[in-house]
C-alpha cells in the first residue's frame, strides 16, 4: 500500500514500458484491496489512494476490474469504493447503481445515502439527486426523523436549484463582483407557475406539517421565505416565514441570516427609515449588519456619515477578512464622487443613488429610466462610466439586448471597456445564439486587454467554445 502511484506513468512516459506500468497498477490494486479486506477501518485511506490513482487514465480499467473482482469477498466496502470511483470519473448513474446494490438497512447506510444525494445535487445531477432523496423517504424504511427532515429539505432544494438559476450565473461581467453593497437579491425567473415551483413550496410545507417542533422547521421556514422574497417577491409572506423561523430556535448562523433578511424586506419595500432604525439596533452583530446600515445612509444621501462608519469598520477588520474588500470598494466609490465640486456631479450622484435604491426594490425598469435620464441630462458627469455600465447590465436583465450592446459601445474610452467587450460577447453568445460573433468579440478582449481581470476566464471560455465547435 506504499506504492508510489506516480511511478507507473512516469516510467511509461520515459521508457515506453507500458507493460511495466500495467503490472504496477495491478499490484497496487491487489495490495489496496487486501489491505481493506483485513483492515476495514482503513477504507477511507484506501479510497483516497485509489481515487488519486484514477487521475491517470491508464489506471482506470485496472481500478474497475480490481474492484469488481473484490466484491464477492468484501461486498459493501468495495461497492462504496466503486461508487466513489464512478462519481469521481463523472459516471453518476453507475455510482447510484452501486449505492442501490448496497441497500438501505442501517443508520450508516442512511447517512451514506444522504451524503451521496447531497453530492449529486451539488454536481447538478438533479434527476439522480431527486431519485436518491426520494429513496430515503420510501414507505417502510425506518429512517431516523432527523434524516427524514434533511431528505425533505434536500428534495426541495433540488427543485430550487433547477428552477432558480442565480442572477448572473455563469456571467463573467458583474457591476461590483460579489460586493454586498451592490448584490442583486432577486431571481430572474419569469415562469412562476412552473410546477417545480409549486413542488418546492409543497415540500417545505410538508416538513412543517410532519415536524412542526423540530429544528427543521426553522430551515424550512427560511427556505419558504427565500422563495417568497427572491422569487415571487411576496414580501409580506416572506416576512411571516422569516419570523416563524426565528421562533423555531434556529442556530446562530441561521438566526443572523434571518435577521438580515427581515431588514432586507424593509429595504425592498422602500421603508428606508425603518430599515435604518432596524439595522442600527443590530449594528454590532457583525460586518453584514453594518453594511446594511451604511446602505440606508447612502440611500438617504448621508455620504459623509457612511464614510465615517466605513472607516471605523475597516479599522477593526484585518485586510484578509472577506468583508474588507467590500468596504474598501464602497469607500473608494463614495469618496470619488461625493466630493465632486460641480452641481451636475452632485445631482447626477444623487439620482444614481435613487437608481441603486430602485434596484434594491427590484424596480429595474424605473432604475433604467433614471440612469438613462442621468446620461441625457449630465453627459459630462464624472460618474458616467458607472452609470452606463450599470444601465447596460440592467438592460440585459430586462432582455433589451440591442440597447445593452449600444451602451457597451459607449464605454470604449473608459476603464470599463474590458467589461463592456465581454458583456457584448456574452449577449451575442447566450441571448443571440451567435457563437461566431461572440468568439470574435472575445478575441478582441484578449488582444486589447491581456492583463485584465476578466482575461483569464475569457481565455478559458474561448477554449471551451472552440473545442465544442470542433466536436460538432
Amino acid at each position: 500500500a506504499r506504492i508510489n502511484l506516480k511511478l507507473p506513468q512516469a516510467l511509461a512516459l520515459e521508457s515506453g514500458n507500458y507493460y511495466y506500468a500495467r503490472r504496477v497498477y495491478n499490484r497496487a490494486m491487489t495490495e489496496y484491496l487486501l489491505f481493506i479486506r483485513y483492515q476495514p477501518r482503513q477504507v477511507k485511506f484506501v479510497t483516497s489512494r485509489i481515487l488519486l490513482m484514477s487521475d491517470e487514465s491508464e489506471a482506470q480499467p485496472f481500478i474497475e476490474t480490481g474492484l469488481f473482482a473484490e466484491i464477492p469477498y468484501n461486498e459493501k466496502p468495495t461497492r462504496e469504493l466503486l461508487s466513489a470511483y464512478y462519481f469521481k470519473t463523472q459516471q453518476y448513474k453507475k455510482a447510484l447503481n452501486q449505492h442501490q446494490l448496497m441497500g438501505l438497512e442501517t443508520d450508516d447506510d442512511f447517512q451514506s445515502w444522504f451524503a451521496f444525494a447531497e453530492s449529486l445535487r451539488l454536481e447538478r445531477q438533479f434527476d439522480l439527486a431527486l431519485e436518491s432523496y426520494s429513496a430515503l423517504l420510501s414507505p417502510g424504511l425506518e429512517v431516523p426523523s432527523k434524516l427524514t427532515g434533511q431528505a425533505l429539505i434536500g428534495l426541495a432544494q433540488t427543485f430550487e436549484d433547477q428552477i432558480l438559476p442565480k442572477n448572473d450565473q455563469g456571467s463573467m461581467v458583474h457591476y461590483f463582483t460579489d460586493n454586498v453593497f451592490f448584490e442583486n437579491h432577486f431571481y430572474l425567473f419569469r415562469n412562476i407557475s412552473d410546477p417545480s415551483v409549486q413542488t418546492a413550496f409543497t415540500l417545505y410545507d410538508s416538513v412543517l406539517i410532519k415536524m412542526p417542533a423540530s429544528s427543521f422547521s426553522a430551515q424550512a421556514n427560511y427556505r419558504l421565505g427565500e422563495l417568497q422574497y427572491r422569487l415571487t417577491r411576496n414580501f409580506d409572506g416572506a416576512l411571516k416565514a422569516y419570523e416563524a423561523a426565528l421562533r423555531s430556535h434556529p442556530d446562530n448562523e441561521l438566526e443572523a441570516q434571518l435577521r438580515i433578511r427581515i431588514g432586507d424586506i424593509l429595504l425592498a419595500q422602500g421603508k428606508i427609515e425603518e430599515a435604518r432604525n432596524y439595522f442600527y439596533n443590530d449594528f454590532n452583530r457583525g460586518p453584514e449588519f453594518k453594511a446594511r446600515f451604511i446602505q440606508t445612509l447612502v440611500y438617504q444621501g448621508e455620504i459623509d456619515s457612511a464614510l465615517i462608519i466605513i472607516d471605523e469598520t475597516m479599522k477593526s477588520l484585518p485586510p484578509m477578512n472577506p468583508w474588507f474588500n467590500d468596504f474598501l470598494e464602497m469607500k473608494d466609490f463614495l469618496s470619488q464622487y461625493s466630493m465632486a465640486q460641480s452641481d451636475d456631479d452632485h445631482e447626477s450622484f444623487r439620482l444614481y443613488l435613487t437608481a441603486e435604491m430602485l434596484v434594491r426594490q427590484y424596480k429595474l425598469s424605473e432604475s433604467v429610466e433614471t440612469l438613462a435620464y442621468i446620461r441625457d441630462s449630465f453627459p459630462s458627469a464624472q460618474l458616467m462610466p458607472y452609470v452606463i455600465l450599470r444601465e447596460a447590465i440592467l438592460r440585459r436583465k430586462l432582455e433589451q439586448f440591442e440597447e445593452a450592446i449600444k451602451l457597451a459601445e459607449l464605454l470604449s474610452d473608459t476603464p470599463f471597456h474590458d467589461k463592456a467587450i465581454v458583456l457584448t460577447g456574452e449577449i451575442q453568445e447566450v441571448e443571440m445564439k451567435n457563437t461566431r460573433d461572440a468568439l470574435t468579440t472575445y478575441h478582441l478582449l484578449l488582444e486589447k486587454y491581456p492583463t485584465s481581470m476578466v482575461t483569464e476566464p475569457v481565455r478559458l471560455h474561448v477554449r471551451e467554445l472552440t473545442q465544442a465547435g470542433k466536436e460538432h
